[in-house]
């Protein structure tokens, strides 16, 4: 089974994430050179990240779910 995961972004600084079976556990954001700049752990089927603090560029948004996990490419400008 795979994740099915919609991302929505919110004014460049916030990213919605909503999914239609069970809860997130994580998420995990990266910058482009791998590093990580952002943990939250998620406990609903809906959740916003706040990316305020986060410098305008290439970012992979990794989430995680009764153990997997699906990445997703975002560009904050």
């Amino acid at each position: 089974n795979q994740i099915c995961l919609h991302i929505f972004t919110i004014k460049q600084q916030y990213i919605k994430l909503v999914i239609s079976s069970s809860a997130f556990d994580n998420v995990y954001l990266y910058n482009i050179l791998g590093q990580q700049v952002k943990t939250q752990r998620l406990n609903n089927t809906s959740e916003t990240v706040d990316m305020s603090s986060l410098t305008d560029g290439v970012y992979l948004v990794k989430v995680t779910l009764q153990g997997k996990t699906k990445t997703i490419k975002i560009i904050k400008h």
